[in-house]
Protein backbone atom coordinates (compact mmCIF):
# COMPACT_ATOMS: atom_id res chain seq x y z
CA UNK A 1 0.00 0.00 0.00
CA UNK A 2 3.04 2.73 0.45
CA UNK A 3 3.91 1.98 -3.09
CA UNK A 4 0.20 2.63 -4.06
CA UNK A 5 0.21 5.96 -2.18
CA UNK A 6 3.31 7.03 -3.75
CA UNK A 7 2.31 6.47 -6.82
CA UNK A 8 -1.32 8.03 -6.34
CA UNK A 9 0.34 11.42 -4.97
CA UNK A 10 2.75 11.25 -8.02
CA UNK A 11 -0.41 10.65 -10.37
CA UNK A 12 1.01 7.87 -11.52
CA UNK A 13 -2.10 5.31 -10.51
CA UNK A 14 -5.83 5.72 -11.35
CA UNK A 15 -7.91 3.87 -9.21
CA UNK A 16 -11.15 2.75 -10.48
CA UNK A 17 -13.54 2.57 -7.50
CA UNK A 18 -16.00 -0.47 -7.60
CA UNK A 19 -19.86 0.40 -8.58
CA UNK A 20 -23.00 -1.11 -6.54
CA UNK A 21 -25.56 1.72 -7.22
CA UNK A 22 -28.44 -0.32 -5.48
CA UNK A 23 -28.88 -2.63 -2.63
CA UNK A 24 -29.89 -5.62 -4.80
CA UNK A 25 -26.07 -5.79 -5.88
CA UNK A 26 -24.26 -4.64 -3.18
CA UNK A 27 -24.93 -7.63 -1.57
CA UNK A 28 -22.93 -8.93 -4.62
CA UNK A 29 -20.02 -6.97 -4.95
CA UNK A 30 -16.58 -7.11 -4.38
CA UNK A 31 -15.84 -3.67 -3.13
CA UNK A 32 -12.35 -3.68 -3.99
CA UNK A 33 -10.76 -0.97 -6.76
CA UNK A 34 -8.84 -1.50 -9.95
CA UNK A 35 -5.39 0.17 -10.07
CA UNK A 36 -4.12 1.31 -13.32
CA UNK A 37 -0.76 3.16 -13.95
CA UNK A 38 -1.49 5.77 -15.41
CA UNK A 39 0.23 5.38 -18.81
CA UNK A 40 0.04 1.71 -20.47
CA UNK A 41 3.36 2.94 -22.40
CA UNK A 42 5.02 3.35 -18.55
CA UNK A 43 4.40 -0.22 -17.52
CA UNK A 44 6.02 -1.62 -21.19
CA UNK A 45 9.00 0.79 -20.30
CA UNK A 46 9.26 -0.88 -16.57
CA UNK A 47 9.06 -4.15 -17.93
CA UNK A 48 11.09 -4.02 -20.76
CA UNK A 49 8.47 -4.64 -23.42
CA UNK A 50 8.98 -2.92 -26.95
CA UNK A 51 6.71 -3.01 -29.93
CA UNK A 52 8.52 -6.40 -31.07
CA UNK A 53 7.21 -7.98 -27.87
CA UNK A 54 4.32 -6.96 -27.84
CA UNK A 55 3.33 -7.19 -31.35
CA UNK A 56 4.30 -11.11 -30.77
CA UNK A 57 1.94 -11.29 -28.07
CA UNK A 58 -0.80 -10.56 -30.56
CA UNK A 59 -0.15 -13.55 -32.38
CA UNK A 60 -2.44 -16.63 -31.99
CA UNK A 61 0.32 -18.97 -31.88
CA UNK A 62 1.59 -16.93 -28.40
CA UNK A 63 1.74 -18.66 -24.84
CA UNK A 64 -0.99 -17.55 -23.28
CA UNK A 65 0.58 -15.06 -20.58
CA UNK A 66 1.89 -12.92 -22.89
CA UNK A 67 -1.69 -12.74 -24.38
CA UNK A 68 -3.22 -12.20 -21.48
CA UNK A 69 -0.46 -9.33 -20.50
CA UNK A 70 -0.87 -7.80 -24.00
CA UNK A 71 -4.98 -7.95 -22.96
CA UNK A 72 -4.04 -6.11 -19.57
CA UNK A 73 -2.26 -3.28 -21.72
CA UNK A 74 -5.37 -3.15 -23.94
CA UNK A 75 -7.39 -3.05 -21.07
CA UNK A 76 -5.08 0.33 -19.36
CA UNK A 77 -4.80 1.69 -22.67
CA UNK A 78 -8.77 1.85 -22.54
CA UNK A 79 -8.77 2.80 -18.63
CA UNK A 80 -6.99 5.69 -19.59
CA UNK A 81 -9.24 6.91 -22.15
CA UNK A 82 -12.64 6.15 -20.18
CA UNK A 83 -10.94 8.27 -17.40
CA UNK A 84 -10.21 11.37 -19.85
CA UNK A 85 -13.55 11.40 -21.08
CA UNK A 86 -15.45 10.92 -18.46
CA UNK A 87 -13.61 13.93 -16.08
CA UNK A 88 -14.43 16.24 -19.01
CA UNK A 89 -17.91 15.08 -18.79
CA UNK A 90 -18.30 15.30 -15.02
CA UNK A 91 -18.70 11.20 -14.78
CA UNK A 92 -17.21 9.00 -12.78
CA UNK A 93 -15.62 5.16 -13.99
CA UNK A 94 -16.35 2.26 -11.86
CA UNK A 95 -15.75 -1.36 -12.61
CA UNK A 96 -18.39 -3.85 -10.95
CA UNK A 97 -17.00 -7.88 -9.89
CA UNK A 98 -19.05 -9.74 -7.33
CA UNK A 99 -17.71 -11.45 -4.61
CA UNK A 100 -17.58 -14.99 -6.42
CA UNK A 101 -16.39 -14.08 -10.05
CA UNK A 102 -19.40 -15.10 -11.71
CA UNK A 103 -20.06 -11.19 -13.34
CA UNK A 104 -17.18 -8.48 -13.99
CA UNK A 105 -17.77 -5.68 -16.14
CA UNK A 106 -15.30 -3.63 -16.96
CA UNK A 107 -15.85 -0.06 -16.69
CA UNK A 108 -19.12 1.47 -15.66
CA UNK A 109 -19.11 5.55 -16.51
CA UNK A 110 -22.05 6.82 -14.62
CA UNK A 111 -23.10 9.87 -12.91
CA UNK A 112 -24.25 9.54 -9.50
CA UNK A 113 -26.92 6.25 -9.39
CA UNK A 114 -29.35 7.04 -11.93
CA UNK A 115 -27.53 6.45 -15.02
CA UNK A 116 -24.75 4.29 -16.56
CA UNK A 117 -22.94 2.71 -19.49
CA UNK A 118 -21.36 -0.53 -18.97
CA UNK A 119 -17.83 -0.87 -20.54
CA UNK A 120 -16.53 -4.87 -21.75
CA UNK A 121 -12.71 -4.48 -23.11
CA UNK A 122 -11.85 -7.40 -25.85
CA UNK A 123 -8.42 -7.61 -27.57
CA UNK A 124 -9.98 -9.08 -30.08
CA UNK A 125 -11.85 -8.05 -33.82
CA UNK A 126 -14.91 -10.47 -33.61
CA UNK A 127 -17.38 -10.45 -30.59
CA UNK A 128 -19.43 -13.62 -29.90
CA UNK A 129 -22.30 -14.26 -27.55
CA UNK A 130 -20.06 -15.05 -24.72
CA UNK A 131 -18.41 -11.73 -24.56
CA UNK A 132 -21.45 -9.69 -24.23
CA UNK A 133 -22.79 -12.06 -21.57
CA UNK A 134 -21.85 -10.10 -18.26
CA UNK A 135 -23.40 -6.83 -19.81
CA UNK A 136 -26.70 -8.57 -20.41
CA UNK A 137 -26.69 -9.49 -17.34
CA UNK A 138 -26.03 -6.09 -15.73
CA UNK A 139 -28.95 -5.06 -18.11
CA UNK A 140 -31.02 -7.59 -16.67
CA UNK A 141 -30.33 -6.52 -13.33
CA UNK A 142 -30.72 -3.11 -13.67
CA UNK A 143 -32.64 -2.25 -16.66
CA UNK A 144 -34.11 1.32 -15.51
CA UNK A 145 -29.94 2.35 -14.63
CA UNK A 146 -28.04 1.08 -17.29
CA UNK A 147 -27.91 3.44 -20.13
CA UNK A 148 -26.08 1.66 -22.67
CA UNK A 149 -23.89 -0.98 -23.30
CA UNK A 150 -20.51 -1.10 -25.09
CA UNK A 151 -17.69 -3.22 -25.92
CA UNK A 152 -14.45 -1.43 -26.97
CA UNK A 153 -12.52 -3.99 -29.39
CA UNK A 154 -9.77 -3.83 -31.81
CA UNK A 155 -11.67 -4.29 -34.92
CA UNK A 156 -12.08 -1.83 -37.71
CA UNK A 157 -15.77 -1.02 -37.97
CA UNK A 158 -18.29 -0.04 -35.46
CA UNK A 159 -21.61 -1.46 -35.11
CA UNK A 160 -24.35 -2.41 -32.80
CA UNK A 161 -25.21 -6.31 -32.33
CA UNK A 162 -28.76 -7.49 -32.69
CA UNK A 163 -29.28 -7.61 -28.45
CA UNK A 164 -28.09 -3.91 -28.15
CA UNK A 165 -24.44 -4.21 -27.29
CA UNK A 166 -22.67 -1.96 -28.96
CA UNK A 167 -19.29 -2.77 -30.57
CA UNK A 168 -16.60 0.05 -31.22
CA UNK A 169 -13.18 -0.03 -32.08
CA UNK A 170 -10.89 1.69 -29.58
CA UNK A 171 -8.85 3.66 -33.10
CA UNK A 172 -12.33 5.23 -33.41
CA UNK A 173 -12.67 6.46 -29.53
CA UNK A 174 -9.39 8.17 -30.19
CA UNK A 175 -9.55 9.46 -33.44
Amino acid sequence: MAYGDVLSNLYLLDQVDAWSPSQKLLALAALAPKHFLADPALSARLLNLNEAKLMAAAEPTTNNGDRTRLGDFFEALVALSRQTYAAANDAQVSHFRDHDGRHEIDFIIHRGHTEAVGFEVKLKSSITDRDVRHLLWLNESLPDQIADLVIIDTGAHAYRRQDGVAVIPLTLLTA
